[in-house]
């Protein structure tokens, strides 16, 4: 996504989750994008997923759905 975007949405207060298999790769990416657009904490999110895993995505969905 452009940081354009990712601006715009964070104006309409949404919410943009990232994801990867490794929480400390997903946490780096999420500082080193808020360093670079400005948003702040609270429009960007880090969660776990594993795609290579049925019970990772289950696990997911369900984080999401409640």
């Amino acid at each position: 996504m452009s940081s354009e975007l990712l601006l715009k949405l964070a104006e309409r207060n949404a919410v943009i989750i990232l994801t990867s298999a490794s929480v400390d790769d997903c946490e780096n990416v999420r500082s080193k994008l808020m360093r670079s657009t400005g948003l702040e904490e609270t429009h960007v999110d880090c969660r776990r997923l594993d795609l290579d895993s049925t019970r990772s995505i289950r696990r997911f969905a369900g984080a999401i759905r409640h």
